[in-house]
């Protein structure tokens, strides 16, 4: 998650270096990070999250806790509240992606938040929406090409028939044998093992996925833009993103805390906690 600090630093040198040797190697560092967030998301298909409140949460605290590092890193920069903003915007967007993977599967949900949230973020610096400064290409045919085919592979997406495996259990075909009492055990014990995604239909995973992706995306594009302002309006402002990671960071655990909470109240204090994910979501964070 830090490393979307570094992206963003990265892409403003890479704009000023042009095709330097510096440009080169942020292209390459933009290249790594875009394969280490598409695939940050892999453990929520190898361990069970439930409906995401609980694992989103532990990952909030991995991405704080990495923050601590860069923190100490950069001898304790000033802390700015704007970020923390910026934090709390990213976690609105965060909390849904759990619920997105199970309804559109990762493949699918994390392309289609990350093309939502390319969109928003292109818009938000191309015309300098929230009073940050617009950032005109030296090449504007080419940027405009660039956008039509994000926007072509949205409307692609919406055709693809996205189908999400329903996996029986095996649990189920030994029952015949079993007594009653323990036929209702097990159904209990399945029943507690689903949520509110495995119970719906194709089409409704298909629509609250889809609407749930949009929005996300949109928070993820949009959440950068407090530090921009900050850069852009603050005199005294370090051009050095890193230098806000852990004010950002403060506001993506505030917020995922905020949610976890209200989560905790609509559950009546049950939560679904899985601690086998713990680990994993602690490195998703990371």
């Amino acid at each position: 998650m830090i490393g979307y600090l570094d992206i963003m630093y990265n892409v403003t040198t890479t704009y000023e270096a042009s095709i330097s040797t510096e440009g080169i190697v942020n292209f390459i560092c933009l290249f790594t990070a875009s394969v280490f967030f598409g695939g940050n998301y892999l453990p929520v298909k190898h361990y069970e999250t439930g409906d995401g409140y609980f694992f989103q949460l532990v990952v909030c605290i991995g991405i704080w806790l990495s923050s601590l590092a860069i923190n100490w890193y950069k001898n304790n920069p000033t802390f700015y509240f704007l970020p923390v903003i910026g934090g709390f915007i990213w976690s609105s967007g965060n909390v849904n992606s759990v619920p997105i993977i199970k309804c559109l599967g990762i493949g699918f949900g994390s392309l289609f938040w990350n093309i939502i949230g390319l969109l928003a973020g292109w818009g938000n610096a191309r015309f300098g929406w929230f009073g940050v400064k617009p950032e005109i290409p030296s090449n504007i045919y080419v940027n405009y090409i660039g956008v039509a085919l994000c926007v072509a592979s949205i409307i692609l997406f919406l055709f693809v028939d996205v189908e999400m495996g329903i996996e029986e259990s095996n649990e189920r075909e030994p029952l015949i044998n079993q007594s009653s009492q323990n036929i209702q055990v097990i159904n209990l014990e399945i029943s507690k093992r689903t949520d509110i995604f495995d119970r719906m239909s194709i089409k409704v995973k298909r629509i609250v996925g889809t609407v749930l992706s949009i929005f996300t995306g949109a928070m993820f594009g949009l959440s950068l833009t407090p530090i921009l302002y900050l850069v852009d309006n603050y005199p005294d402002a370090s051009s050095d993103y890193n230098m806000y990671a852990f004010s950002y960071s403060t506001g993506i655990l505030l917020g995922s805390l905020i949610y976890f909470v209200i989560y905790c109240i609509i559950k009546k204090n049950r939560p679904d906690v899985y601690p086998e994910s713990i680990l994993p979501a602690l490195l998703v964070g990371k």
